[in-house]
């Protein structure tokens, strides 16, 4: 029994691997708050369009889990940044190319930087066509939450609890991790490498290698990340080059 729930487990860790590689490859480093190079990135924000719709998370949440039997791409972009908009046309190429119905795209456009806003979210996100993509907009960033509601809804479901913390702590992980290498936001150098070992340890506490004490180690996973967070202040939020 406990042999078949471990193979589970690692099953469940390397699909969510597999979803990560997909969002963080259109991601790239959305995160720098840069002013927008000049071309195509400019002109977006001078053009006067009509707004994107705002994005309801329940609505997402519903169309993603309706989409259950597609193979389904989340990806969040920023509509000004060059790589962003280059991702967001890797993606509609990509479904060019597959004209499988069984394929699904949940674009979300969050204001990553200046110049971001409804507006320019709709011009970037009318280059690419197709039916199989939902977009939206949301200003609040209200999907970057959902890893951290995870951790903390985890702590009261004993029995889904590696279900849920092991693919938000890699979503997290990874991420911080590809924001670190692209544009060297400092606090990612240790929250990336800690969410990792974070959701190895519950991993590896599933399978009673290891013990754990929830609570706790959830407290101490998210103290050690504020602190990395509060140290931008008197080091600075990106890391200055050689």
């Amino acid at each position: 029994m406990r042999k078949t729930y471990s193979v589970s487990l690692i099953a469940a860790v390397l699909l969510s691997f597999g979803w990560m590689g997909a969002s963080s490859a259109v991601h790239q480093d959305c995160c720098h708050p840069s002013v927008a190079k000049s071309g195509s990135s400019a002109a977006l924000t001078t053009t006067p369009v009509r707004p994107m719709s705002s994005l309801n998370a329940e609505d997402v949440r519903k169309e993603f889990n309706a989409s259950s039997q597609k193979v389904r791409v989340v990806a969040l972009l920023s509509p000004t940044y060059p790589d962003c908009q280059s991702g967001h046309g890797v993606v509609g190429r990509v479904l060019k190319k597959f004209p499988s119905p069984q394929l699904k795209a949940i674009l979300v456009w969050e204001p990553m930087r200046d110049g971001d806003n409804a507006s320019s979210a709709r011009q970037q996100a009318e280059t690419v066509q197709d039916i199989r993509i939902s977009q939206r907009w949301d200003g609040g960033q209200n999907l970057g939450c959902f890893p951290t509601i995870a951790l903390v809804a985890g702590l009261s479901l004993a029995t889904l609890r590696p279900w849920i913390w092991i693919p938000a702590f890699l979503i997290m992980g990874v991420g911080c991790l590809v924001n670190a290498s692209r544009c060297g936001r400092l606090h990612c150098y240790i929250t990336g490498p800690i969410f990792l070992l974070a959701a190895i340890y519950v991993g590896l506490s599933t399978m009673s290698i290891v013990p754990i004490r929830p609570g706790i180690f959830l407290f101490t996973v998210l103290a050690i990340a504020m602190l990395a967070c509060f140290a931008e202040l008197p080091l600075g939020r990106y890391k200055r080059s050689a």
